[in-house]
């Protein structure tokens, strides 16, 4: 063989360099350079200059005869006028012979930030940071299985490129978490932590602290912390905003210490200041400071907030003076936050920005959801603990992208469901280790949730947009200062912040959500500052579960909500403190439940905390008399003698006025019924946190049923009914989503995880996992019904029957209008390099006016495989929508097929089309 015909000595033998006038485009701007090759050899052919995408496509190419030896600069610029599908793209140079033989090849890497991430649809997230094995080839694995998007750590700058670029190269949308690596970063936090607890609780963890070191550090009302977090996160969003990121997250399990563990901080002059300058606003004047603290200060200077330990010191008239501490310390972590966020977005304008890993609502640790639902964020990727999501959403008013977290396993298929069905756009997938083998393949675990994950990312979440929900007009009370009540109340404080730690307030919210769900209602939370705002316009029944706190103002709003004909449910201990946790003299609502009280315990009448093995809290019940409560008096036209209810009664002490009690136990008055003007308030004196065991208990899964069926008819005693009946056993809950005259029907099975009980995944009714359950449901109105999942047309009707079996959905569309076709209007004949514009009309047999729907496009090409990149849900308006892509000058010639599926109804119609192969 001729050493000068070996092709790497050829090689050997050019040197070739592409220069770009900058690394970083925007869509429609132009790249400008030019190509410097130097070849030894001597021969012709021809020079490509390319531009290459991250898959391989060629969006732009000019071409140049060249001679060689010789030295050869070409200058070169093309606008990014097509639609680009990747983040990362090149500037490819590459030199052939005559013959064909690639003697050269160069190219420069340059980034095309695309438009801001309109986050309008369902992704699925991988959690975790770049590994050994994690390349563009695994990124592909991921896609296989339906994930949609990755996380990238924030890291040193130095390392910003390596924990990116797996996921930029592999075209896959990923978000940033931690932006924020000051005083918010876990082992630093952490070792302060730990330094603090040694000083400050030096002489036991329950004696009051040395409140010298319940300064928190960094003080969230520092300016100096303010600065240095300020650079920190603009050198972090500066350095990644060239990817696009689809959101920053400023930081993961924040809190005001370590979860919601209880530090009472922080008493730094900083936050000092602020909290006087709080208290002003709040109260006016010392004296009613004073008056409310119980306390005898002479000037605002003076003011000094008492931890838990000093406010469980002897008999208490108020809690005030540890209550309002922890209720500013919530808002000054809502503001930090909204701080952040405003940093972010100085340098990233319209950027997705929030925090992730946020906790239970609870009385440490800032998590009160009201007041971070009204920041600017729109980033929340929240753990469901204690109803925080659903309490979270209820607050989402202005389009923030919530977000949950799941496992890969498939018990978390309901979850994902239930995620979808309460206004999630998306999950978060934890983790990528456990997704992956030692080996870098993905996990058979991980390929089952496959179809799952590809169907709801198939537009089901996109049509069910969490704005369109629909509620039946019920609310249930988020009362934060209840939570610091029922806490602060307790027999034995907790010194955790465990998760799974939880209080009677905690359970008694979860008992009275499933409660609700069972009843067939779907319902919001409604917070005590939108209470007195009026809030309760808008509803006809309110519950007041564990609602121990209640301001003045709140009481006259809900005193005029029933009396102009509204409904009241409460448990026990309602509104005994006002909104400071100070102790009223008597329920400042027992006129409209139409009772007195003797007395009532002012301390320590809680119970205790509760604690699992796993994700729900469960208490065993105390031993109640066989019989259970027998309900043994009617009401008006309520027949329900001899009901029995199996829950301990609570307030001693309570007498009848104007109000009827249904049942006692021994003495104790319970299921009180008093008309007040034009409503109905039901006071139960029950600890309904029970009926979650109820629910979950085989053998006591008759008094779920008996307790669902007396509380519908107190209900319908108001004529307050679901929109939509479902009769089946306990343990089916109901979404509805509304658009126009289009209605789209939510069924699942609610289960319930109880690792302590031993139960595993349990429901009331023919509860046994994996066995279908038979229901039917009645619609508010007549219309045509389709199965949405499978397709299936059911025709004209407002009734249908099913089966649920856990952990698949039913999901019912009730149209004014049968949809009997999808046409899709596009060219027959494509060039390479052409856009093909294709136009997606739905068709009835008569003219009508469309809800939006949406539409499933994919693209396939003659080796029959998806081009998923183009993959798209659009939403048609008035039943017309658009469908775009660019071919590639590289595409593969042969016949290719756009397959759009109407996801509301599953009818779906083909197009084929043929791209030319170039001429020879």
């Amino acid at each position: 063989m001729r050493f000068s015909s070996n092709p790497w000595r050829k090689m050997q033998m050019a040197t070739a360099c592409v220069e770009i006038d900058r690394t970083n485009f925007r869509r429609g701007q132009t790249v400008r350079g030019r190509a410097t090759i130097g070849i030894r050899d001597r021969f012709s052919g021809r020079t490509e200059i390319l531009w290459e995408d991250s898959h391989g496509r060629i969006l732009w190419r000019v071409e140049k005869k060249a001679r060689f030896p010789g030295k050869q600069i070409l200058p070169f610029s093309f606008t990014l006028d097509k639609n680009p599908m990747t983040r990362v793209n090149k500037v490819v140079v590459q030199v052939t012979d005559d013959l064909l033989v690639r003697r050269c090849r160069t190219e420069s890497r340059f980034t095309i930030t695309p438009p801001r991430f309109a986050w309008d649809d369902f992704e699925v997230i991988l959690w975790g940071s770049k590994q050994e094995w994690a390349t563009e080839q695994y990124v592909e694995q991921l896609k296989q299985t339906g994930v949609t998007a990755g996380m990238a750590y924030a890291v040193k700058p130095g390392r910003i490129r390596r924990d990116t670029n797996w996921l930029a190269d592999g075209d896959m949308n990923f978000y940033v978490e931690n932006c924020c690596q000051i005083g918010w970063d876990g082992k630093l936090w952490r070792n302060f932590v730990d330094e603090f607890v040694n000083k400050a609780y030096a002489k036991g963890i329950r004696e009051v602290p040395d409140k010298q070191y319940l300064v928190r550090k960094p003080c969230m009302n520092d300016p100096a912390y303010w600065a240095e977090a300020k650079r920190r996160l603009q050198d972090e969003v500066r350095a990644r905003d060239e990817y696009g990121p689809m959101a920053y997250d400023i930081g993961d399990e924040q809190s005001i210490a370590l979860f919601t563990t209880p530090y009472d901080f922080c008493f730094s002059r900083h936050c000092l200041r602020e909290f006087r300058a709080w208290l002003k606003k709040v109260y006016g004047t010392v004296g009613r400071l004073n008056e409310s603290w119980d306390s005898s200060f002479r000037s605002w200077d003076d003011v000094q907030p008492l931890t838990r330990e000093e406010i469980r010191q002897g008999m208490r008239r108020s809690f005030a003076p540890w209550a309002d501490h922890r209720d500013f310390m919530d808002t000054q972590f809502a503001k930090l936050v909204d701080r952040f966020v405003g940093y972010v977005r100085e340098v990233a304008p319209g950027a997705c920005v929030g925090i992730e890993g946020t906790q239970k609502p609870s009385v440490y640790g800032g998590f009160d959801y009201w007041k971070l639902m009204n920041t600017s964020m729109n980033f929340h990727e929240i753990y469901d603990i204690g109803g925080s999501h659903r309490i979270a959403t209820s607050f989402n008013r202005n389009g923030c992208v919530m977000l949950g977290l799941n496992g890969v396993d498939q018990d978390n298929r309901s979850e994902t469901w239930q995620k979808v069905f309460h206004g999630n756009r998306g999950v978060v997938i934890w983790w990528l280790p456990a997704f992956t083998n030692a080996d870098g393949t993905v996990r058979e675990p991980a390929k089952g949730q496959k179809a799952l994950w590809n169907e709801v990312t198939g537009g089901i979440s996109k049509l069910l947009d969490p704005e369109r929900s629909v509620h039946d007009w019920v609310a249930i009370h988020y009362s934060p200062a209840s939570i610091r009540g029922h806490w602060i109340t307790m027999k034995e404080l907790p010194v955790s912040g465990d998760h799974e730690i939880a209080n009677a307030m905690d359970l008694e919210r979860l008992g009275v959500m499933r409660l609700v769900e069972d009843l067939g209602f779907t319902y919001r939370f409604a917070a005590s500052a939108q209470i007195e705002d009026g809030e309760l316009d808008n509803y006809k029944a309110l519950v007041l579960p564990g609602s121990l706190a209640v301001s003045d103002k709140e009481a006259g709003r809900i005193r005029e909500f029933v009396r102009r004909g509204g409904m009241l449910i409460a448990d026990y201990q309602v509104g005994l403190m006002d909104e400071h946790c100070a102790w009223r003299a008597t329920g400042v609502l027992d006129d409209v439940f139409g009772v007195s009280r003797d007395s009532f315990c002012t301390e320590s009448f809680e119970t205790s905390t509760f604690k699992s093995g796993g994700s729900y809290w469960y208490e065993k019940m105390p031993p109640l008399d066989a019989r259970g409560i027998i309900i043994d008096r009617n009401v008006e036209s309520l027949s329900t003698m001899s009901t029995r209810l199996y829950y301990p009664t609570v307030d001693s002490g309570l007498e009848t006025r104007t109000g009827i009690a249904m049942g006692h136990e021994g003495k104790n008055p319970a299921v009180i019924v008093n008309r007040y003007g034009r409503g109905l308030a039901v006071y139960m004196n029950l600890r309904l946190l029970y009926y979650t065991n109820h629910r979950l208990s085989r053998t006591d899964q008759v008094y779920a049923q008996t307790t669902v069926n007396f509380m519908r008819s107190l209900f319908g005693l108001a004529g307050i009914k679901p929109a939509v009946a479902v009769q089946g056993p306990v343990g089916i809950e109901r979404v509805m989503f509304e658009d126009g005259a289009a209605e789209y029907h939510c069924l699942r099975r609610n289960m319930e995880k109880d690792h302590q009980a031993g139960l595993g995944e349990v429901v009331g009714g023919e509860g046994e996992k994996g066995k279908p359950i038979g229901l039917s449901v009645k619609f508010g109105k007549r219309g045509h019904v389709y199965e949405l999942r499978t397709g299936r047309y059911l025709g004209v009707t407002d009734s249908v029957s099913g089966k649920l079996e856990h952990p698949e959905p039913l999901i019912y569309s009730v149209l004014p209008y049968k949809v009997d076709d999808v046409d899709i209007e596009a060219g027959l004949e494509y060039r390479r390099g052409e856009k093909v514009r294709a136009v997606i009309r739905l068709h009835t047999r008569k003219k009508v006016k469309f809800a939006d729907h949406v539409v499933r496009c994919r693209l396939y090409g003659p080796d029959t495989l998806e081009r998923t990149a183009v993959r798209k849900n659009v939403v048609t308006r008035t039943g017309r929508a658009a469908f775009e892509f660019d071919l590639a000058l590289n595409e593969m010639a042969g016949e290719w097929r756009i397959v759009a599926r109407d996801v509301a109804t599953g009818v779906e119609r083909e197009h084929k089309f043929t791209v030319q192969r170039p001429p020879e």
